[in-house]
């Protein structure tokens, strides 16, 4: 058989199952295909869509999420004389700070 012969022969039977109103098994048995090689060539010639569990190939798109670096750094503490004492880390803004720093000018 030459190649893509197969393939050929499979879409005939794939398109005459469709339309005969069987269901794939009986249409199978009745023209002795084997159901997983049946199946192959629904997926392989695009009528079935793949199974999401199915490993992907080297030709398939697979979604990734990219998740932002933790910060490692240290905190930064404001501290006064009397023990009041604030905690800010690096993702705190410039406005967060500004009103601790004032914070602190009141408590002296």
């Amino acid at each position: 058989m030459i190649p893509h012969a197969r393939d050929a022969e499979m879409l005939k039977h794939i398109q005459n199952w469709q339309s005969s109103g069987e269901t794939q098994a009986s249409y199978c048995q009745r023209h002795r295909i084997a159901t997983h090689q049946f199946i192959y060539y629904k997926r392989k010639l695009g009528y079935m869509k793949p199974d999401k569990r199915s490993k992907p190939t080297g030709n398939q798109l697979v979604p990734i999420t990219i998740k932002p670096e933790t910060s490692q750094e240290l905190p930064l503490w404001i501290e006064h004389q009397s023990g009041f004492r604030v905690q800010y880390y690096a993702e705190a803004d410039e406005q967060q700070v500004l009103q601790a720093l004032k914070l602190v000018k009141q408590v002296t």
